[in-house]
């Protein structure tokens, strides 16, 4: 398995109908999302910890490319993630994700 800890991948973050170009941030408490200068669509940073992860599900980008990630989280948040090593990054997440209640 990959260790991402203070890795920085590139990635989309899926804003409505449109996707904003950054980098995700990998710590031993989460991920953070962060767009892109060059960015027309200011999103700011998104920060979802893994204790607030209850699932990750797949999803291909615009019906074509196998790339999409949604995090699904305790709050009912989906964030919408376009990745490369989609798979690797996945089980990267499921090995720091605690187990959920209920």
């Amino acid at each position: 398995m990959d260790d991402y800890i203070e890795e920085r991948v590139g990635a989309s973050y899926r804003r409505g109908l449109q996707y904003v170009g950054g980098y995700l941030y990998f710590d031993d408490s989460g991920i953070t999302f962060d767009s892109a200068i060059s960015n027309t669509i200011d999103i700011g940073v998104i920060r979802i910890e893994y204790r607030d992860i209850v699932g990750l599900d797949t999803y291909r980008m615009l019906g074509l490319r196998n790339t999409g990630l949604i995090v699904h989280t305790a709050d009912g948040g989906l964030h919408r993630i376009v990745v490369n090593k989609r798979s690797r990054i996945i089980e990267f997440v499921n090995s720091k994700i605690s187990p959920h209640p209920g």
